[in-house]
């Protein structure tokens, strides 16, 4: 009986890293886009786990970095293309940052947005809409 169980575990563990690595692999070096009237935002996700965000309101691209567990991709923004146009501790920098986005249904959308304050990761209350969602660019 021992030994079915862990067939078992050992059986689900395998499936488990088997639809992650499927998921990861329909992320790598791809483009989700989300559309509006006259410019796109977008977040374009490399292979080596480094991803680019393009905002089309503000005309600035950041980056970061970003690991995926199950559905749920967990991005660290780290910095933005004019970053280095300002002193270290100016507010016009890119803010680190934390977002967990959900993948769901063929679309991309935020769950969580978390902010580095006061040397800690906290979780802000910020209300994404429900409708800025990202699609796989082909």
């Amino acid at each position: 009986m021992k030994k079915l169980k862990s067939y078992i575990l050992f059986a689900i563990l395998i499936i488990t890293m088997v639809s992650c690595v499927n998921k990861k692999t329909d992320l790598l070096n791809t483009k989700w886009v989300h559309n509006f009237e006259e410019c796109k935002d977008y977040f374009e996700f490399k292979d080596n786990l480094e991803y680019n965000y393009y905002s089309c309101e503000s005309d600035e691209l950041s980056y970061g970095t970003y690991f995926l567990v199950n559905d749920t991709i967990n991005i660290e923004q780290l910095a933005g293309e004019f970053d280095m146009n300002f002193e270290a501790n100016s507010r016009h920098r890119t803010p680190k940052e934390r977002y967990k986005l959900l993948i769901d249904e063929g679309f991309i959308r935020y769950l969580e947005k978390w902010e580095f304050k006061n040397e800690k990761w906290q979780k802000s209350d910020f209300i994404f809409d429900e409708n800025y969602t990202f699609k796989k660019e082909h």
